[in-house]
């Protein structure tokens, strides 16, 4: 159970924070931390983490909100919309007055009622996602339907970033990103996207002081080093297609530099053969190296002047100090493993350590010099990975944009079904709210359960509220001769007699067609945000008081 009033108080305030932000027309806002950086953005969740909540029930909806983000990269301002509206609709319902905090103040029928009610909206989900899967529309991950897939990620994408930046920026970042998620691949694979987001700080790289339409998608991966040795670009053998390289986590001249070993010297040859051993060693690898078509070694250590030496004898690329994020970013793609040891006979199989490229250069980006690493695709290998370079004329300018792209790649994320490899979509532009509102009216003149009824019918309410913003928002917001109660109509009309979905066009505030428009939703993306949005009513209303206790009490009570 929940004190409902006071969860209606906390989520407006948070909400109230969001909803001028909301859809392609909505206005930006400007974070600026204590310690100097600004952020300009729109994204609810990028708000919502800079706003200070103590409040408990504020805090349990933000923290809800913002791991919501994390996942869809969307929807944080509908989750808010929608959330509040329904906890008005069931303060209304439940007919609790503005002194009654607690739940234990509420008459029994009361009690019952919001018991029942919290149980009930448990059950809410599996009637909206049957309504959803009637209202989606998808396409089949095959190669032959691979130009309908690339146009709807492209539609998907698009709406995402609408409003947001000017349109020809829009079309600009929708083609790098499809790049970007594409590659050398036949088709577009799930794994490849989920690799890209965890990775998303090292393959897409920053430049502050440029223009942002010098933005592209360059083929392999930027190291942020540059040679040790004065060979400044590595290139297969003449009549090849590649060379070799390997990554090695060790210092080639002192392999086991953890170990401490105290040796008794009899002669000056002993003394001679000591002092010469390391240089012996290293002399070994390199032959091994030589032998195995090694050109390039890419390293987390440092490099020292015998091995330097070495690398000039044998005509054999040296990069030091390779971060370990890079490290696991070039074995990925290459199919590889880092090598943390080496045995020094002749007969030693490399092959597991060994990566193929194409080339590996010196590449200029801003002010600064990169190790550029293409690789080579082997057996029809689809993965080869792509550099995104994000150029922008400021730093809080590159940050927004980062952070815009990431989400739009989250939102691709969730266009792929789990099981049945596909891309499934839904109506933007508020339909897919109001398509649901209408049908869940429906269900609850059939439904028998008379608190399912219930719980349906407030949270149709509560879904109005995004087509409802989406056009206070737009250009007619202000004017009383197209206000939303007079739209509501029209689109009730067609959807009922035609089954036309219609929503709100966030420009210009009219009724229209998104399906014409292609202003695309990702399926999974709004399930999840609806599924999370249910689940957290009935968490509220289950809420018995909020009773402040201390930490070191709490842990003793738990002992």
């Amino acid at each position: 159970m929940a004190v409902v009033n006071h969860a209606q108080k906390i989520v407006r305030e948070l909400k109230s924070f969001l909803k001028d932000t909301f859809g392609p027309n909505g206005l930006d806002v400007m974070l600026f931390s204590s310690s100097g950086n600004i952020l300009i953005t729109n994204y609810g969740s990028a708000i919502l983490k800079s706003v200070s909540v103590s409040d408990p029930v504020g805090r349990i909806v933000r923290e809800q909100v913002i791991s919501l983000s994390e996942v869809t990269g969307d929807g944080t301002t509908t989750f808010m919309l929608v959330l509040s509206e329904t906890l008005q609709e069931i303060s209304r319902s439940l007919k609790i007055s503005q002194e009654k905090q607690n739940v234990r103040e509420l008459m029994p029928e009361q009690k019952k009622s919001v018991v029942a009610l919290s149980k009930a909206f448990t059950k809410v989900e599996p009637v909206v996602s049957q309504i959803l899967q009637g209202l989606s529309t998808y396409v089949n991950l095959t190669p032959l339907h691979m130009p309908e897939s690339k146009l709807l990620i492209t539609n998907v994408i698009r709406t995402h970033l609408n409003g947001k930046y000017p349109d020809s920026i829009v079309i600009q970042f929708t083609e790098l990103l499809c790049t970007f998620i594409l590659g050398n691949s036949s088709t577009f694979e799930k794994e490849k996207i989920e690799y890209l987001i965890d990775s998303f700080s090292q393959m897409c790289l920053e430049v502050v002081g440029v223009p942002v339409t010098l933005s592209r998608v360059i083929p392999g991966i930027l190291v942020p080093r540059e040679f040790t040795t004065e060979f400044k670009r590595v290139l297969p053998d003449q009549g090849f297609n590649y060379f070799r390289f390997i990554v090695i986590q060790f210092q080639i001249d002192n392999p086991s530099r953890h170990l401490s070993t105290t040796l008794e010297l009899n002669s000056s040859s002993d003394l001679d053969t000591v002092l010469t051993l390391p240089a012996n060693n290293v002399h070994k690898m390199f032959r091994l190296f030589q032998k195995q078509g090694v050109k390039l070694i890419l390293s987390t250590e440092t490099v020292s002047n015998i091995v330097l030496h070495f690398c000039h004898q044998f005509k054999i690329a040296f990069v030091q100090m390779i971060p370990d994020e890079y490290v696991a970013l070039i074995c990925h793609y290459a199919k590889i493993q880092p090598a943390f040891e080496l045995g020094l006979e002749e007969a030693t199989d490399l092959e597991i350590y060994l990566g193929k490229s194409k080339s590996c250069k010196i590449e200029s980006v801003g002010n600064h010099g990169y190790c550029h690493l293409e690789f080579y695709s082997t057996n029809g290998c689809n993965s080869l990975p792509n550099q995104l370079v994000l150029c922008a004329p400021t730093r809080g300018l590159c940050q927004q944009n980062s952070i815009s792209l990431l989400n739009a790649l989250k939102c691709v994320r969730m266009l792929f079904s789990q099981n049945d490899g596909r891309l499934q979509v839904l109506p933007g532009g508020g339909t897919t709210e109001f398509v649901l509102s209408e049908e869940l009216k429906k269900y609850c003149r059939t439904c028998k359960n008379s608190k399912l009824s219930e719980a349906c019918s407030l949270f149709s309410t509560g879904l109005l509220a995004v087509p409802r913003q989406l056009h206070l928002n737009s250009q007619a917001g202000s004017s009383n001769k197209n206000n939303f109660i007079h739209l509501l109509p029209t689109m009730r009309d067609l959807w009922c007699k035609e089954q036309i979905p219609l929503g709100i066009n966030s420009i210009t505030g009219n009724v229209f067609n998104p399906a014409e428009a292609n202003i695309l939703e990702p399926f999974h993306g709004k399930q999840f945000v609806f599924s999370n949005l249910l689940q957290l009513i009935a968490q509220l209303l289950r809420v018995d008081g909020i009773v402040r206790v201390k930490g070191r009490l709490a842990t003793e009570s738990l002992t």
